[in-house]
């Protein structure tokens, strides 16, 4: 008797998992985002605001703009909140290390917050538009100690090339940089191409 149950349970056991295996493929999951909010009037304005990027926390935004009282081009401001269920703040113009007389439009922030990636038609580039990292680093002062944002690095020559790079984005464990680009001499399809 006791042979026949464990046979018994074999055989159920079997028609379960090939019932999940044929039903497998039919299951389907439905995703609901929800509906888009506006974030307001401390981030939109009339002019273009484009490409925002969220901290991991919800609580700080990156975004460009070519709104008037910048640097000139487009800049990249900021604007924070106390937590994800409250209002945006006041956006801030990030300042003249990172904005200049050029475009900066940012592209995505690494998980920890202490990366900033861009692309911009800044000097020093290899191309017209290039991709550059800012990091956040803790600067000494005689007041005391604060956090700013450093000098933007070109991301080099392996990446950037005399054709454009844009639209830099991190992946989440930090090991793989996406970013689209229309050169044509490293395998590209024309146009632009990830």
């Amino acid at each position: 008797m006791k042979r026949f149950n464990c046979r018994k349970n074999i055989v159920l056991l079997l028609v379960i998992i090939i019932s999940l295996l044929f039903t497998a493929g039919n299951v389907k999951a439905v995703l609901y985002i929800g509906d888009p909010v506006n974030p307001g009037p401390n981030i939109n304005t009339s002019s273009v605001d484009i490409g925002p990027v969220v901290t991991v926390d919800g609580c700080t935004m990156y975004f460009s703009s070519d709104r008037p009282g910048g640097y000139g081009g487009w800049d990249i401001y900021v604007s924070t909140r106390e937590s994800k269920n409250d209002n945006w703040g006041p956006a801030v113009n990030i300042g003249p290390t990172i904005n200049d007389v050029n475009n900066e439009i940012v592209g995505s922030i690494s998980p920890d917050g202490q990366s900033l990636y861009l692309h911009s038609d800044r000097p020093g580039g290899y191309g017209s538009w290039d991709l550059w990292v800012t990091t956040w680093t803790e600067v000494q002062a005689q007041t005391g100690s604060y956090f700013e944002w450093c000098t933007p690095v070109n991301l080099g020559e392996t990446l950037n090339r005399s054709s454009d790079q844009i639209q830099p984005v991190i992946s989440s464990d930090g090991f793989s940089l996406y970013y689209s680009s229309n050169q044509t001499s490293l395998g590209g399809f024309g146009g632009a191409d990830l």
